[in-house]
């Protein structure tokens, strides 16, 4: 247009050359160049408005899965680059000449594109679908007005990805537990016979209780339909399970325990309850050999049948400890001494008290001063003749005597010793006191009697020094 103007415009200055000036001022037409802006925004407007409705009705019969989103996209980037530029020169559009029609198909495109994204959902069901259409085109959403249910549909297709993600992370739940397995070790019992022990199990109960919480919040969700029929069989298998492990680690710890106090002189002692214990510590062998060989976690651990057993070994195990504690009580209280023994080292004492050389070795915990106690070379070393100080050693030491043998249960001779030791220091503290005394107070004419002391312990003689101050500084001082 502007072309065929400037055409015109110099076929009228020809005439005018031609007319010497008789024609009329030429118009230099200033309006038209406003008008052609006019027109070219019209037309840009109704380009847009054609494409838009030609795209839309092109694809109104494609199915929500074949709409080209991306066409889509870059048409309505087109539709707001012409109403960008159209707004600020509004009034120079007559009428507003279809401007609110492209606004329209304007919001129509860009609503369009979320809700057909929010329909294409992988993780929408049957169930979802049923609350909306399973087979749509977009010539329904256009029909149903789509777009003003676009807040309805994007609530079904945020439901339907929070069930996908609950379904998912409960599968990973179930994977996680069909592998895991029960920590078992191979060792030797006191006896050197092959045995399993349950092994550390802290990462295991951890899993169980992360498990425990992440099921328990699906639970509570209102998106758990997906799994609510397998979820509350989960939880109890984790419930069970983790009662089984509890109930593994306590009997292992009282079979550790049993196995390092009981002792020859417990079975002796308690046979019956010795026969008890031996029957459930073979069942719990037998129960940690099977484990072994089938250490799955989940399968062990809902089995009611493994849970009863365990129960029955861990109240064996109780009774045989209770018994065992008492046991130690009533050696304590023959030989109070052993008070100062922990149960290990007071079972261990007991188990090997018929070999006396091992008796020594817990002396320094029993007595003050006693280091070695000297057995006899007759009858298998049951003769105690003579007490060794632990400080001085050989230098100090203690006769205990005739009739005294380490014979019976030990708590008795050992207090015997005691008792024997006490004497002997008493006897040999008195003869010492009576030999001073004749030194103190000779006979008339008489030679001063010689004092050996050497045949005394050296804590008599310390005893009797400390007298014999005691007197000299008691008379110098009335």
């Amino acid at each position: 247009m502007q072309e065929e103007a400037r055409r015109l415009v110099r076929i009228q200055l020809v005439f005018e050359d031609a007319s010497g000036g008789l024609r009329p001022q030429t118009k230099n037409f200033e309006d038209l160049d406003m008008l052609a802006g006019e027109l070219k925004l019209k037309s840009e407007l109704w380009e847009a408005v054609c494409e838009a409705d030609e795209h839309l009705d092109n694809c109104s019969t494609d199915t929500i899965r074949s709409v080209d989103l991306d066409k889509m996209g870059e048409v309505a980037s087109h539709v707001d680059a012409v109403v960008e530029n159209i707004r600020p020169c509004t009034t120079q559009v007559v009428g507003g000449f279809e401007l609110e029609r492209l606004e329209k198909l304007q919001a129509t495109l860009h609503g369009l594109a979320p809700v057909i994204r929010d329909l294409r959902n992988p993780h929408l069901a049957e169930r979802h679908w049923s609350k909306l259409e399973h087979k749509m085109q977009l010539q329904q959403l256009l029909e149903v007005n789509a777009v003003g249910h676009g807040t309805a549909i994007r609530h079904v297709s945020e439901e339907a990805s929070a069930e996908a993600a609950i379904a998912g992370s409960f599968m990973s739940v179930v994977r996680t537990w069909e592998a895991q397995e029960i920590p078992v070790e191979a060792r030797k019992d006191r006896d050197g016979r092959d045995v399993y022990c349950i092994g550390d199990c802290v990462e295991l109960s951890s899993l169980i209780e992360e498990s425990q919480v992440l099921l328990r919040v699906m639970d509570l969700s209102t998106y758990s339909l997906v799994v609510q029929e397998r979820l509350p069989k989960m939880i109890s298998d984790l419930d069970h399970t983790k009662a089984s492990l509890e109930l593994l680690q306590v009997c292992q710890r009282k079979w550790d325990y049993t196995q390092r106090l009981v002792s020859i002189d417990f079975a002796r002692t308690f046979p019956d309850q010795a026969k008890q214990l031996q029957k459930h510590d073979t069942a719990w062998r037998s129960l940690t050999l099977n484990l072994f060989n089938r250490s799955l976690c989940l399968p062990f651990g809902v089995n009611t049948e493994h849970r009863q057993t365990l129960q029955v070994i861990l109240e064996g195990f109780e009774g045989a400890v209770k018994t065992l504690a008492d046991h130690l009580e009533i050696k304590r209280q023959v030989f109070p001494a052993f008070f100062q023994l922990s149960d290990l080292e007071l079972a261990t004492l007991l188990s090997k008290c018929r070999d006396v050389g091992c008796i020594p070795s817990f002396l320094y915990q029993c007595f003050d001063n006693v280091g070695r106690i000297v057995f006899g070379v007759r009858d298998g070393f049951q003769d105690i003749l003579q007490i060794t100080s632990r400080v001085h050693g050989d230098a100090e030491t203690i006769p205990m005597g005739k009739n005294l043998k380490a014979r019976g249960p030990v708590e008795q001779w050992l207090a015997a010793v005691e008792k024997r030791l006490a004497e002997q220091l008493r006897r040999s503290t008195k003869q010492a006191i009576e030999m001073l005394a004749r030194y103190e107070s000779p006979q008339p004419n008489a030679a001063a009697p010689k004092i050996d002391l050497t045949r005394f312990s050296i804590q008599v003689r310390d005893q009797n020094l400390e007298i014999i101050w005691v007197k000299q500084l008691t008379f110098s001082l009335f």
